[in-house]
Protein backbone atom coordinates (compact mmCIF):
# COMPACT_ATOMS: atom_id res chain seq x y z
CA UNK A 1 0.00 0.00 0.00
CA UNK A 2 1.88 3.39 -1.32
CA UNK A 3 -0.21 5.55 1.42
CA UNK A 4 0.89 3.46 4.17
CA UNK A 5 2.87 4.97 7.05
CA UNK A 6 5.07 3.67 9.72
CA UNK A 7 2.21 3.07 12.49
CA UNK A 8 -0.18 1.16 10.58
CA UNK A 9 0.61 -1.96 12.27
CA UNK A 10 -0.30 -0.59 15.39
CA UNK A 11 -3.42 1.73 14.76
CA UNK A 12 -4.94 -1.76 13.06
CA UNK A 13 -3.72 -3.45 16.75
CA UNK A 14 -5.82 -0.92 18.85
CA UNK A 15 -8.77 -0.67 16.68
CA UNK A 16 -8.71 -4.24 16.84
CA UNK A 17 -8.30 -5.32 20.56
CA UNK A 18 -10.96 -2.07 21.28
CA UNK A 19 -13.42 -3.90 19.11
CA UNK A 20 -13.51 -7.10 20.89
CA UNK A 21 -14.56 -5.99 24.26
CA UNK A 22 -16.96 -2.98 22.34
CA UNK A 23 -19.00 -6.41 20.69
CA UNK A 24 -19.06 -8.09 24.08
CA UNK A 25 -20.49 -5.32 25.35
CA UNK A 26 -23.00 -4.42 22.89
CA UNK A 27 -24.23 -8.35 23.33
CA UNK A 28 -24.56 -7.73 27.15
CA UNK A 29 -26.49 -4.91 26.24
CA UNK A 30 -28.65 -6.38 24.17
CA UNK A 31 -29.34 -9.08 26.01
CA UNK A 32 -30.05 -6.69 28.92
CA UNK A 33 -32.72 -5.12 26.09
CA UNK A 34 -34.24 -8.78 25.42
CA UNK A 35 -34.93 -9.87 29.46
CA UNK A 36 -36.36 -6.60 30.05
CA UNK A 37 -38.50 -6.86 26.79
CA UNK A 38 -39.73 -10.00 27.78
CA UNK A 39 -40.17 -9.75 31.17
CA UNK A 40 -42.67 -6.96 30.28
CA UNK A 41 -44.48 -9.09 27.70
CA UNK A 42 -44.91 -11.74 30.37
CA UNK A 43 -46.36 -9.47 32.98
CA UNK A 44 -48.68 -7.54 30.46
CA UNK A 45 -50.31 -10.75 29.52
CA UNK A 46 -49.96 -12.62 32.94
CA UNK A 47 -52.45 -15.46 33.60
CA UNK A 48 -52.41 -16.74 37.58
CA UNK A 49 -53.23 -20.33 35.94
CA UNK A 50 -50.67 -20.64 33.94
CA UNK A 51 -48.05 -20.48 36.50
CA UNK A 52 -46.08 -23.24 37.83
CA UNK A 53 -45.62 -25.15 40.85
CA UNK A 54 -43.63 -27.51 41.89
CA UNK A 55 -46.51 -29.10 44.20
CA UNK A 56 -50.09 -29.16 42.78
CA UNK A 57 -51.47 -29.12 45.86
CA UNK A 58 -49.43 -26.09 46.79
CA UNK A 59 -51.55 -23.76 43.91
CA UNK A 60 -54.50 -23.96 46.57
CA UNK A 61 -52.55 -22.68 49.38
CA UNK A 62 -51.45 -19.99 47.23
CA UNK A 63 -54.72 -19.33 45.67
CA UNK A 64 -56.32 -18.87 49.17
CA UNK A 65 -53.73 -16.23 50.34
CA UNK A 66 -54.64 -14.30 47.02
CA UNK A 67 -57.91 -14.53 47.67
CA UNK A 68 -57.21 -13.09 51.22
CA UNK A 69 -55.36 -10.41 50.21
CA UNK A 70 -56.70 -9.46 46.03
CA UNK A 71 -59.80 -10.40 46.95
CA UNK A 72 -60.03 -12.88 43.46
CA UNK A 73 -57.64 -14.39 41.66
CA UNK A 74 -58.51 -11.85 38.55
CA UNK A 75 -58.14 -9.05 40.91
CA UNK A 76 -54.64 -10.24 41.20
CA UNK A 77 -53.98 -10.54 37.85
CA UNK A 78 -55.03 -7.19 36.93
CA UNK A 79 -52.57 -6.16 39.72
CA UNK A 80 -49.71 -7.57 38.32
CA UNK A 81 -50.73 -6.85 34.18
CA UNK A 82 -51.05 -3.07 35.47
CA UNK A 83 -49.66 -1.44 38.90
CA UNK A 84 -46.83 -4.01 39.04
CA UNK A 85 -46.24 -3.47 35.21
CA UNK A 86 -45.91 0.03 35.69
CA UNK A 87 -44.06 0.01 38.63
CA UNK A 88 -41.28 -2.02 37.37
CA UNK A 89 -41.29 0.04 33.85
CA UNK A 90 -40.66 3.26 35.42
CA UNK A 91 -37.62 1.39 37.80
CA UNK A 92 -36.13 -0.29 34.83
CA UNK A 93 -37.09 1.97 32.13
CA UNK A 94 -37.29 1.79 28.31
CA UNK A 95 -35.64 -1.77 27.73
CA UNK A 96 -33.68 -0.03 25.07
CA UNK A 97 -32.24 3.08 26.72
CA UNK A 98 -28.94 2.61 28.78
CA UNK A 99 -27.33 4.49 31.34
CA UNK A 100 -25.09 7.59 30.47
CA UNK A 101 -22.01 6.02 32.68
CA UNK A 102 -22.50 2.64 30.60
CA UNK A 103 -22.31 4.00 27.18
CA UNK A 104 -19.04 6.26 28.42
CA UNK A 105 -17.14 2.99 29.56
CA UNK A 106 -18.30 1.36 26.47
CA UNK A 107 -16.52 4.01 24.28
CA UNK A 108 -13.44 5.05 26.45
CA UNK A 109 -11.09 2.31 24.53
CA UNK A 110 -12.31 4.20 21.31
CA UNK A 111 -12.10 7.94 23.22
CA UNK A 112 -8.28 6.94 24.11
CA UNK A 113 -7.65 5.75 20.63
CA UNK A 114 -8.89 9.12 19.13
CA UNK A 115 -7.15 11.49 21.56
CA UNK A 116 -3.93 9.83 21.21
CA UNK A 117 -4.01 9.46 17.21
CA UNK A 118 -4.46 13.43 17.92
CA UNK A 119 -1.68 13.98 19.94
CA UNK A 120 0.57 11.93 17.64
CA UNK A 121 -0.84 13.94 14.56
CA UNK A 122 2.22 15.97 13.40
CA UNK A 123 2.34 17.57 9.59
CA UNK A 124 5.29 15.13 9.07
CA UNK A 125 2.96 11.89 10.16
CA UNK A 126 0.35 13.17 7.85
CA UNK A 127 3.06 13.33 4.72
CA UNK A 128 4.40 10.00 5.89
CA UNK A 129 1.10 8.41 5.50
CA UNK A 130 0.90 9.78 1.58
CA UNK A 131 -1.44 12.56 2.48
CA UNK A 132 -0.85 16.35 1.37
CA UNK A 133 -0.38 18.96 4.57
CA UNK A 134 -0.76 22.03 1.72
CA UNK A 135 -4.62 22.22 2.22
CA UNK A 136 -5.86 25.04 4.52
CA UNK A 137 -8.41 22.96 6.37
CA UNK A 138 -6.04 19.99 7.55
CA UNK A 139 -3.39 22.67 8.18
CA UNK A 140 -6.01 24.71 10.15
CA UNK A 141 -7.39 21.45 11.89
CA UNK A 142 -3.66 20.47 12.84
CA UNK A 143 -2.82 24.30 14.08
CA UNK A 144 -6.11 24.08 16.54
CA UNK A 145 -5.09 19.90 17.26
CA UNK A 146 -1.49 20.81 18.07
CA UNK A 147 -2.50 24.28 20.38
CA UNK A 148 -4.98 22.37 22.13
CA UNK A 149 -2.05 19.74 23.17
CA UNK A 150 0.97 22.08 23.34
CA UNK A 151 -0.17 25.60 24.13
CA UNK A 152 1.09 28.19 22.21
CA UNK A 153 4.47 26.78 22.39
CA UNK A 154 3.86 24.52 18.49
CA UNK A 155 6.90 22.51 17.40
CA UNK A 156 4.48 20.65 15.20
CA UNK A 157 3.42 22.97 12.34
CA UNK A 158 3.01 26.55 12.09
CA UNK A 159 -0.09 28.27 10.60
Amino acid sequence: CSKAGPNVGIGFFWVFSCTLPAAYMCRLLRSKAEAATDAYSYLSTFRLDSTRVTVEGDRAIVYACITARFGSPESFEAFVRKDLLDSIRRRIGNPYSFPYQWVTFICLPFAFWAYVDALSTSAEGIVAQGYSCDAPFVRYVLYHVCVFFYGNQNPMIEM
